[in-house]
């Protein structure tokens, strides 16, 4: 008898540990935020945020992805945080920073409507196959993707600039479009980029032992093998060096079914490494090149 009345007790305890679990699964499932988008800004650099109605979630948009973080007690001003901690997001007062991997990623002012601020803009001598809500080509302004285009401005491949350009934020945006319209107010310089020279007269370089960040995943590079993730499925292949050239094998991946934008970036990869022939280290970090397209790798 006294076993029966146990196994019960324990019975009813993993059944409400049960409920307890899916209800709050569902809660976060069904998170509903409101059509308010907050804007923070630093020189050349923004993220975007939206709440729920009462407050208790937060989703953080940079760079085209998303992430959907959980109010957390903080000291001051207000903070959310994801399910293992690796995203934090504070603000108090207009001041927000963003911090991923426990590394501060952006500072930023909050941004009112119509506001408008002048920046500046140190733009690379390429466009370079980058991913948002579809695969496009930008344009690479102080050393990260540029998704936008800038008023006024006649990109000519081969030469560095340093642009002056007025950020005005616009009214009603929609959560795919972005929230600031960009006018080149002046081409500050213009300079021709020494040995400018085409993927096909560069000699790779061997990227064994190294690990890289790639459109935000992970991207390492061992003995023959490359692996990728972009916090989903598990990508990889091999690849091998000869006659000056690295081949990459066909990815292959788990089947796990991913959210966007990470269902997309993982496809576009998958296409496009193994378009990739050149691998070479730069001042900023690596690029693999191949097709007449380049992927940049971002020093970890």
């Amino acid at each position: 008898m006294k076993n029966i009345i146990i196994l019960t007790l324990v019975l009813a305890i993993l059944a409400l540990g049960y409920f307890a679990y899916n209800k709050n699964e569902s809660e976060h499932e069904a998170v509903a935020y409101t059509s308010d988008l907050f804007v923070f800004a630093s020189e050349g650099s923004q993220f975007t945020v939206q709440y729920d109605q009462e407050g208790n979630h937060a989703k953080v948009s940079l760079s085209g992805v998303q992430y959907e973080l959980d109010r957390a007690i903080s000291g001051s001003g207000t903070r959310y945080e994801s399910e293992d901690g690796d995203v934090v997001f504070s603000e108090h007062q207009g001041e927000a920073t963003l911090e991923i991997g426990g590394q501060a990623k952006l500072t930023g002012e909050l941004l009112e409507e119509g506001e408008s601020s002048l920046l500046t803009f140190n733009v690379g001598p390429a466009r370079m196959t980058c991913t948002g809500e579809m695969e496009m080509e930008c344009l690479i302004v102080n050393g990260e993707y540029f998704y936008d285009e800038i008023a006024g401005f006649e990109f000519e491949p081969g030469f560095e600039y340093v642009l002056r350009v007025e950020r005005i934020s616009k009214d009603n945006v929609p959560m795919d479009a972005s929230s600031y319209e960009y006018n080149l107010v002046e081409v500050e310089e213009k300079r021709l980029v020494a040995n400018n020279t085409s993927t096909s007269s560069l000699k790779t370089m061997d990227p064994t032992g190294t690990t890289w960040t790639y459109d935000g995943g992970n991207l390492s590079f061992t003995d023959g093998n490359y692996g990728m993730s972009f916090g989903c499925n598990s990508m990889g292949g091999t690849y091998t060096i000869a006659n000056g050239e690295i081949n990459f094998s066909e990815t292959i991946s788990t089947m796990m079914g991913c959210q966007e934008p990470i269902a997309t970036k993982e496809a576009n990869f998958a296409r496009l490494i193994a378009e990739m022939k050149v691998f070479r280290e730069t001042a900023d970090g690596a690029q693999l090149e191949g097709n007449n397209k380049t992927m940049v790798l971002e020093s970890i």
